[in-house]
């Protein structure tokens, strides 16, 4: 799930992206919606396999 926790930074990038770049706001909002929608695929994949839903990142 380390993977998640990647695809969740890339999210919060453009989130933070949204806020800081008024006149692409609408731009970054898309693209963090993007991310989210391949998290929840990603978490839902894992839960199809039986994969445990670990979030630690590796050390």
């Amino acid at each position: 799930m380390t993977r998640v926790l990647n695809l969740r930074d890339q999210e919060a990038v453009c989130r933070e992206r949204a806020q800081r770049d008024g006149e692409r706001r609408a731009f970054w909002s898309a693209e963090a919606e993007a991310w989210q929608r391949v998290v929840l695929d990603e978490i839902a994949a894992a839960f199809r396999q039986g994969r445990p839903a670990r979030l630690e990142r590796a050390s």
